[in-house]
């Protein structure tokens, strides 16, 4: 049953305790330890009701919707809390930001290929999809982390689509109409990453005895073997030998090497799938066997990983972004990086806003690059001018904020550009309370975000 602990004042003891169960349902409320009221739930505490305490004060008691999610409000004596105050600032600047918060999205230059007759295909065959649902995971995470966005697209909408990338993961069901329209692309300029058991059957189920079919493998210059089957670390296996004979090694935890576009080792995942090479270069192999390739084709080019890499990311090898980073950055390169911080450039007509997460439980300092058309910035939640020195701007106090409670740093244009910042952002402080009240009680993540107004 959850339960929070609030003081009544600035740095008292938490005396005021509410409990509830899922949804905020039979609510309690104690105070030192001895009940003061109880509600049944949400309905009854949609308009604020009102707690007689025993020192003379009033405790008001709310459940309110935000944004669909039910959110605690207490207040003592009718005084707002530190929340409250930073909820009317920040709806100021939101009005105040409006034509970049609303301004329309550009679109994705990345897209994520999926076909739910593969995914249907996985579960009749497994009675799961998580090898389908763990690839497209790792590649959503590995885009995240290299700083880019991503649409998700079914294969009727890749005719005219002009994604400079396009990854299709565990695309078992090789559709001939996908296909054509998969070389077309390519030849037009489009980055295509494949990997293994692409096209494995057809539309009606089927093996395919060529795999990638419908041409693909004359076109790209690879054909697929028979693949290892990966046992997972959650697989039981049964009479598993101590020590594994030379021959069946690779089924034990096998990584790929990779010599381009980076060289780098990355742990295989479900299958390990062995190719022949026509016209491609094989880019990467596993004790002896050819196993993923590249070819240049028309404008574009095709990148084949023989292994559910998205899924060997999902499950925590973080060299398959790498991986990524090196094949999609030459292609498709976010507007901001930072390192180990993750910003996001938000931009309207005028100006943008830059938004830059923490996402880690540790303090980190990063070095963010603008676009040069950027120049000084000011914190408009503190209304502080943020001085740049040498192209720079330096945090020294990291960013301590969550949903709702936005920090926001507005650029004002002059004859210098900004090519770089410095970012250092703590971690996310999950337990804050509102300074000499009590407080709301919901989940909290945090973030930093930035106005930009653009150099003209």
């Amino acid at each position: 049953m959850p339960q929070k602990k609030f003081s009544l004042e600035a740095g008292g003891p938490p005396r005021l305790e509410v409990s509830w169960r899922g949804g905020f349902k039979d609510l309690s409320v104690s105070l030192d330890g001895q009940p003061v009221a109880s509600f049944e739930g949400p309905k009854e505490l949609k308009d604020p009701q009102r707690v007689s305490l025993p020192d003379g004060s009033t405790l008001e008691v709310q459940v309110a919707n935000v944004f669909v999610i039910p959110e605690l409000r207490l207040t003592r004596d009718g005084e707002p809390t530190e929340r409250v105050t930073e909820a009317a600032l920040d709806n100021r600047l939101i009005q105040q930001y409006a034509d970049i918060i609303f301004s329309p999205r550009p679109k994705s230059e990345v897209a994520i290929l999926t076909d739910p007759d593969s995914a249907l295909l996985m579960y009749a065959a497994n009675g799961t999809e998580q090898p389908s649902t763990s690839s497209f995971r790792g590649y959503y995470r590995a885009l995240w982390n290299i700083d880019l966005s991503a649409d998700f697209i079914q294969p009727n909408q890749l005719a005219g689509s002009g994604y400079k990338v396009i990854i299709a993961p565990w695309h078992l069901v090789g559709k001939a109409a996908t296909c054509e329209a998969l070389v077309r692309l390519v030849n037009a300029g489009c980055t295509l990453i494949l990997e293994t058991s692409t096209g494995l059957f057809d539309e009606r189920f089927f093996a395919n005895p060529i795999v990638p079919p419908h041409g693909l493998a004359e076109e790209f210059g690879y054909r697929e073997g028979e693949s290892f089957y990966i046992p997972s670390e959650t697989d039981e296996i049964k009479n598993k030998p101590v020590q594994n004979a030379h021959s069946d090694r690779i089924y034990d935890n096998p990584e790929i090497e990779f010599s381009t576009p980076v060289a780098i080792s990355v742990k295989a995942n479900t299958y390990l799938t062995p190719i022949q090479t026509t016209s491609a270069t094989v880019i990467g192999a596993c004790q002896g066997f050819p196993v993923a390739a590249r070819k240049a084709v028309g404008r574009g080019q095709v990148y084949y990983f023989g292994t559910n890499l998205g899924a060997s990311i999902s499950a925590g090898d973080d060299r398959g972004i790498e991986l990524l980073r090196a094949v999609i950055w030459p292609v498709v390169r976010p507007p901001v990086t930072a390192g180990n911080l993750r910003p996001r450039l938000v931009s309207g007509a005028k100006r943008a806003l830059m938004v830059v997460v923490n996402d880690t439980v540790e303090e980190q300092t990063s070095r963010i690059v603008l676009p040069v058309n950027y120049s000084r910035a000011t914190d408009i939640h503190s209304e502080k001018t943020m001085q740049v020195a040498g192209n720079a701007i330096d945090f020294f106090e990291g960013a301590n904020v969550r949903i709702c409670n936005v920090e926001n740093v507005d650029v004002i244009s002059d004859a210098s550009s900004i090519r770089g910042g410095i970012v250092r952002a703590k971690n996310i402080d999950l337990r804050k309370k509102a300074a000499g009240s009590v407080e709301y009680a919901r989940d909290e993540v945090g973030f930093h975000a930035m106005m930009f107004a653009k150099f003209l």
